[in-house]
């Protein structure tokens, strides 16, 4: 077991690693002949018991480390079970932890379960997050009553989000909401919904809530069959969960058809869209092989269009074509539209 003045040694390079060993052997001399006897102790050091050794700034940091290294957030979640009463109580007590006094903070939520599925633990299970785990930043941040980085938030998502799955590899909405309720309840400064007046918005912890669930799915989501969330009831089947759009990837073929044929049809269809491209669905077969073929055999006998086929405007009645073209005594066809592209026409006899 280290002694007193390696554990405050430890502490005093971690902080200011600048600092000159002659320094550091004066401050830690000075520490215990204050009456420091353990690393509990250093909590009441206070700025004057080292004014004249160090800089204010440098005085400062240091105390605040000596904080740091007496103060323990400890997150513990419990989720105990009353099958009599159908009943769960979530009882999630978050406090700040130190070797002298403990300040303990315990908040129950009861939810009836008779028509709802709860985790699957029997007896009394206990999630619990050590302050060793948590950077030291967040421990920090939740001592001062700050709200803490990004970064390091999201970092005690994962670590909450990690032990919960032991638990229950896909827990639902409103069980995790249980537990996002009441860590917004217990460190509203830290972790709540707020305005920049410091209002609350709503319950304060949509957003949490919606970290800890993305985080979940996230974690979930490398294949379909993990994302399916077990039957809790003896004996119910599970029904098929969809991905993208299908529920069997590989359904039977009717009986009129075989693989060959399946075969034969996928080569068409690929040989169609290499020779038409994307717009070849748009069009039916045989569009315009007739009209096609007339002005064709037309063009072979140099006969001119005009001596078969007259063209008028779309919308034109029999009454405006008999007004606007100068019919022959012989019959034509009259098409209503551009020549290539009507849709309706008529004969003229």
């Amino acid at each position: 077991m280290p002694s007193i003045s390696d554990e405050i040694k430890g502490i005093i390079l971690k902080t200011l690693p600048s600092l000159t060993e002659d320094i550091q052997i004066r401050v830690i001399t000075a520490l215990e002949s204050s009456g420091v006897e353990s690393k509990d102790d250093l909590k009441y050091v206070q700025q004057d018991d080292i004014r004249d050794l160090l800089p204010v700034i440098q005085q400062r940091k240091l105390l605040e480390a000596f904080k740091m290294e007496t103060t323990k957030v400890t997150l513990d979640i419990e989720i105990l079970t009353d099958d009599s009463a159908h009943t769960i109580h979530y009882l999630v007590p978050l406090h700040l932890s130190n070797q002298a006094h403990h300040q303990h903070y315990h908040l129950a939520v009861r939810t009836g379960v008779s028509n709802q599925a709860a985790l699957p633990i029997s007896g009394k299970k206990t999630l619990r997050y050590l302050g060793e785990k948590m950077p030291e930043e967040l421990r920090s941040a939740i001592a001062n009553g700050k709200r803490p980085a990004p970064d390091k938030r999201r970092q005690m998502i994962r670590i909450l989000v990690d032990e919960i799955r032991k638990h229950e590899a896909n827990p639902t909405r409103s069980e995790c909401l249980i537990i996002c309720r009441n860590i917004i309840k217990q460190y509203p400064s830290s972790f709540a919904d707020m305005t920049p007046g410091g209002v609350i918005i709503g319950g304060g912890f949509t957003s949490l809530l919606a970290q800890v669930k993305t985080r979940i799915e996230n974690i979930n989501r490398s294949g379909t069959l993990r994302r399916i969330r077990t039957s809790r009831i003896s004996g119910q089947l599970q029904k098929p969960s969809d991905s993208y759009g299908c529920t069997q990837f590989n359904p039977e073929l009717p009986s009129d058809e075989t693989t060959e044929m399946l075969e034969q049809k996928r080569q068409r269809l690929e040989t169609i869209y290499r020779e038409e491209g994307t717009d070849s669905g748009e069009k039916t077969e045989g569009e315009d092989e007739d009209l096609n073929l007339i002005q064709l055999l037309m063009t072979y006998f140099n006969e001119r269009i005009e001596g078969l086929i007259l063209t008028a405007d779309q919308y034109a009645t029999a009454a405006d074509v008999e007004c606007s073209l100068v019919l022959p005594a012989s019959p034509r066809l009259i098409l209503l539209g551009k020549c290539l592209t009507c849709k309706e026409w008529s004969v003229k006899e």
